[in-house]
């Protein structure tokens, strides 16, 4: 009698579905939920990051910080007043966003740019990259390179198997498009990623590279 009284003091009532489930199991499961939710991310705000990295690599970078206490919230026009003449925006062809790059002060060899990513018209984020290199995993991007290298988007998108892309940008300066593709699901990556496939003058897949998916934006 005392076993069974001390199990039903064990149970704890779930008013929507009158079920009930050990107090021990329901304590584990509210400790994992911050790390679940961080695991699951935000698709929207880490999709924001890897469009910055349609740009560059993001860098870490103290005056960035300040310059993003300072401008986000803002109009466009106050990057364009603070960072000067702009060197190429990327607009989301599907949504009010867009990807503004300045140059960086102090930068002789020009290979830093300023991103600044700006949603319905409100600077919502400022970020630096490089744009030196890229962070990526060879073996996999020579795979689908050749896989979808001369193919048009929806051929990409068919042969790419990775469903419909997340995200599509086009480069204002030289008008080639970039489709963003969720690429969390390929076993042989460690980390989730991102795979973006950048289109020539002629609607042709010319390169692919894979962005990890930032851990801010996740």
């Amino acid at each position: 009698m005392t076993c069974r009284k001390d199990a039903a003091e064990r149970l704890v009532t779930v008013p929507r579905r009158n079920r009930k489930i050990p107090a021990t199991v329901a304590a584990a499961c509210l400790a994992m939920l911050p790390a679940i939710l961080a695991g699951c991310g935000n698709p929207a705000t880490s999709a924001v990051h890897a469009g910055i990295e349609v740009v560059g690599i993001v860098v870490d970078d103290v005056e960035t910080e300040k310059l993003s206490e300072q401008l986000v919230g803002q109009s466009p026009s106050a990057a364009d007043e603070k960072l000067g003449q702009v060197v190429d925006v990327f607009s989301d062809v599907d949504a009010p966003r867009e990807w503004r790059a300045y140059p960086t002060p102090m930068d002789v060899l020009n290979t830093k740019r300023y991103v600044i990513v700006v949603e319905n018209n409100r600077i919502t984020m400022v970020e630096m990259v490089s744009i030196g290199g890229e962070k990526l995993d060879i073996p996999l991007q020579l795979v689908y390179q050749e896989k979808l290298k001369g193919k048009t988007p929806d051929e990409c998108t068919a042969a790419a198997d990775m469903g419909r892309p997340i995200m599509r940008l086009r480069s204002k300066s030289t008008g080639q498009l970039h489709h963003l593709y969720d690429a969390r699901l390929i076993k042989e990556l460690p980390k989730p990623h991102y795979m973006v496939v950048r289109f020539d003058a002629d609607g042709r897949c010319e390169k692919v590279k894979f962005v990890e998916v930032a851990a801010k934006g996740s």
